[in-house]
Order: C-alpha cells, then structure tokens, then sequence
C-alpha cells in the first residue's frame, strides 16, 4: 500500500506560512477542504480498504478449504471402495507400515504389528494382517487431484468380537481370536491457505467373510412428539341472516395450523350481537377428531363477532370471527322453503355431444329473491349462482354435467330470501351424452345383382354404446354419396367393365362419425359373385 508522504499530515501551525490552512471555516463557506481534512480522509479510505482486502481473503480461504475437504472425502471413498470390490482372502495389507515419530502422521498408531484404530480413543491397539503373497493392499500412495497432493494410508486389522463364536486366527497372529476384519482409510494433504498445516479425512468400514452375523443395532421404535393445542379457529360463512341459524366450525390447531385431533377441553361462547343465540357450552371428544360444527343465530343487522374460548385453559388463545355481515331478513315470519322443479328443456336432443344440456328450473316462493344451487352428485354444490323469479321459468344452457359418457343427473335446491331451503330434486329424465364415435365399418363384400347391372355392397354392422342405431354413408369414388340406415347398399348407376372405389363411413344418433372404412375397389363385371 502507498505510503502518505509525512510532510503531508505533519505541516506544524503557522499563520505565517500558511495562513489560510489554518483559519476557521464560517458558515456557509464552500472554499475547499484543508489539508488536516484531507489528511482525515485519506486515512479513512486507508482503514476501509484493509477490511475489505481482508474480508476478501477469508472467504476465498474458507472456499479453497472446504474444496480440498470435498477432494479427500471422495478419495478416501474410492479408496475404500476398491477395497470392498476385493476378495476377502485379499482384504490384506501387502507389507508391514512403519511407526511414524509424528504425531501428525496416521503411522504414528502403528506399533510393531498392531494399529490403534482411533488413537487415542477407547478402542484397543488390533493386530494388523499383513500377507505379502495375497494381499492386495498397499499401505499408503500418494494422489494428486487439481493442485492438491494427498497422500492415502492403509490399515487392515483383525476383529476380535466378544459376542459372536471364536474364531482362529491365521498365522503369525497369535494370542487373540481374528472374526472380521476392520479397513481403515486415512487421506492426508497439506492446506496452502492455512500455512501448510496438515488437515485429514478417515474412512472406516468392517468386512466379514459372509458366514459371520454381527450383532444388529437396536434402534428404538419412533414415538411421534404429542402434539400440543395452541389456539383455536373458526371456518364457516361471512354472512349471516338476521334470525336464521347458520353453522360454525370450530377446530383445536397446533402452531403450524394443524388439527389436533385428541384435543378434549371444554369451551364456551360469546358474541358482540346481544340477542344472539349461541350454543351451550360444550366439551370437545375424541369423536370430535378436534373439530366440531354449531348452529349459532345472529339477530342485530351490522357487523358481528363470534368468540370462543377454552374454559379450562387460559393460555389457549381463543378464536374470533372476522366481521359477519348480518343483514335483516326480508321476511323474518316466514319458515316455509321454495316449492321448485328442475327438468332437461323439451327442445333438448338426447343424446347429445354437449357437456352443457339446457335445462329449465322453475320455483315458487312469496319471499324474494329466489336462488338454486346446482349439483351432479349432491355433494358438491355451486353457491347461490343462479336467481329465479317466483312462477316463471328459466331456462340455463351454462352448467356442465359430470364428465364423460353416459346418463346424465342434475340436483338443484331451492332457497328464498329467508334463507328457507327446499330438500333436493332432480332432473325426472336423464339426458344421454355421447361423444365416442361408433365403431368403424369393416368386411365390405361385392356382388352383382338384377341380371349383372347392379352393384350391391354388404358390410359388417358399427357398434355404438349410447347412441344406437347406427346409419351409415357410402361414398363413391366419384364423390357420389348415399346415406343407408342398414349394413348393405345397391348401387344401380354402375357401368359394366368400370373400376369403382367405395368408403362407408358410421354415423351415432348424437352425430359422431367413424373413421371411413378402408376403400373397395369393384368392377361390374361376368367374374363379380352373384348376389
């Protein structure tokens, strides 16, 4: 780094040399910057910059690090692999390693002809097998990967395990049992970012020859945490009608906004609508699975809450609705539900390839407005989508039947301005969709006919599964086309010694058509079947 010059920051007062370095700056003065303040500056740049050098290099530092960990993890694992791909009668080191004074250096656990596998560790020092004839394990090399040299050792030791059978060891180990043997791989290299200090990864692994069980792990059956109730919460509807009950779900939550199902605590409710007709209070079962529906009333028109509350533990946060829109009922005596129909239009074609059939619904009620719901299954229903006049029907070409062929049902439910809701009715005649076309014509068969003028064509009959009979259209191959409503056709235009091609293509009663059968090429001539 450049050094300031020190005659720059070390100029002594003196009005008489410098008289202007020194005077004392007015307000508003806009005449430049000392020398001090430049001085102050140049400084303060100085400091910044170090840190950030510095902060630089200790990233690119931890980034070369965790590369070479990364490097020596997967040699470490290549290593030990290759011993594992090996026969057991060569899981064997091929020459004795020697005691290393370094304490750094993974030799340093060789002692003679035993290896401790974890130093200082609570494992035994355990004789090394060592067959210079058949061991194919060398006990360390070196292995350059990128700008790193890592240098691996090799240990194999003999397994002496007190809970399973004996067994003996080859020679010249002598004073202990051999019943497995343990492969330790250890990858050592040197960290350029941190000195030249060595940094080491070990991998571990056990082999047995097949014929020893090592003793399993007993892992401990998993006990699922007992989930923990933190708050409660309503689900129902944002509106209500005055003096009409509606339905409220409650539901025991944890922190994540999962059910708890085993929540059994009793709770109690409160509402900011004085005249409200709540439920009693109530205490939640295990039948409840952590949730429970209740019919609540509400009779002051505004915005109104609904509180619930756990009643025998305060910490539980209780659950208040959002706002309920309570609107007056427009006919607050009236108890009696719409009396309605629902029914596919006259001028409706069944079948049909429409997925939209029209329908026409009609419903009767003193109480305005009326609405209908609709449903293909009576379980899920539409909300309110479509308002009736009372005694005047309506007919609906927009609500889609349930998908694919077949019969087809629609529910509608009646409601009128009180909220009065009639019971189900459905459509008294299904409609019939049909979007599969029939089957295609085959095995069309030539003769001659009407003293070998005619031509007569046979077919096997298409199939169709909801829209029977079949009709057919047969096309010559001069564009002529006749429609026929049986599986044959007499062609008496037809000229002796004349080539001609026929289609036959199948038509359903909702208007599918099949694929053209294959073209027939005939001639009209004395070697033609006779019919």
């Amino acid at each position: 780094m450049a050094r300031t010059p020190d005659f720059a920051c070390s100029i002594r007062k003196t009005n008489r040399v410098f008289p202007r370095l020194w005077k004392s700056r007015r307000p508003g003065d806009d005449s430049g910057m000392t020398i001090i303040e430049i001085c102050v500056a140049v400084m303060i740049m100085s400091v910044a910059l170090i840190g950030v050098v510095g902060s630089m290099g200790a990233s690119l530092s931890l980034v070369g690090q965790g590369r070479q960990r990364s490097s020596g993890t997967q040699v470490a694992q290549q290593a030990v692999e290759a011993i594992h791909n090996l026969a057991y009668a060569n899981v064997a080191l091929n020459a004795t390693p020697t005691h290393s004074s370094d304490p750094t250096n993974p030799d340093y656990y060789v002692s003679g002809s035993t290896y401790d596998p974890d130093g200082a560790g609570s494992e035994v020092p355990e004789p090394l097998y060592v067959d210079s004839s058949s061991g194919f394990v060398t006990p360390n090399n070196d292995v350059t990967v990128g700008n790193t040299q890592f240098s691996v050792y090799r240990f194999v030791t003999w397994v002496d395990d007190p809970t399973i059978a004996s067994t003996p060891c080859p020679p010249p180990v002598v004073g202990t049992t051999c019943d497995y043997k343990r492969v330790v791989v250890v990858v050592v290299w040197k960290n350029p970012v941190r000195s030249g200090s060595l940094s080491s990864v070990t991998q571990s692994t056990f082999i047995t020859d097949g014929t020893v069980t090592l003793a399993a792990t007993v892992v401990p059956p998993y006990i699922p945490p007992v989930p923990v109730v933190d708050h409660l919460a309503f689900t129902g509807p944002t509106s209500a009608l005055s003096s009409k009950a509606f339905q409220l779900t409650v539901s025991a939550l944890d922190a994540s906004s999962n059910t708890v199902t085993t929540y059994a605590d009793p709770v109690s409710f409160a509402s900011s609508d004085p005249a409200a007709v709540l439920p009693a209070p109530y205490t939640f079962s295990t039948a409840d699975s952590g949730a429970h529906q209740f019919n609540i009333t509400l009779k002051t028109a505004g915005t109104q809450t609904i509180t619930v509350t756990d009643t025998a533990n305060a910490s539980l946060r209780p659950a208040t609705t959002p706002g309920l829109s309570v609107t007056l009922s427009p006919c607050p005596a009236d108890s009696t539900p719409p009396t309605g129909t629902i029914a596919f239009a006259p001028t409706q074609p069944t079948p049909t390839k429409s997925m939209t059939p029209t329908l026409v619904l009609t419903a009767t009620d003193p109480c305005a407005p009326i609405t209908v719901d609709l449903s293909n299954d009576q379980q899920t229903w539409t909300t309110q989508q479509i308002q009736l006049t009372s005694g005047h029907p309506q007919t609906l070409s927009t609500w889609p039947v349930s998908s694919g062929d077949g019969p087809k049902t629609v529910y509608a439910r009646f409601r009128d301005g009180g909220w009065n809701q009639s019971l189900a009715v459905s459509t008294p005649t299904p409609v019939t969709v049909d979007n599969t076309p029939p089957t295609v014509p085959v095995w069309l068969l030539p003769c001659a006919t009407n003293g070998n003028k005619s031509l007569v064509l046979t077919w096997a009959p298409s199939t169709d599964t909801y829209s029977p009979p079949v009709k057919y259209t047969v096309t010559r191959g001069d564009g002529t086309s006749i429609a026929v409503t049986s599986a044959s056709y007499t062609d008496t235009t037809v000229v002796k010694n004349v080539s001609y091609t026929y289609t036959v293509t199948a038509f359903d009663q909702a208007g599918n058509a099949s694929v053209p059968s294959a073209p027939l090429a005939v001639t009209l001539s004395t070697s033609l079947a006779k019919c």
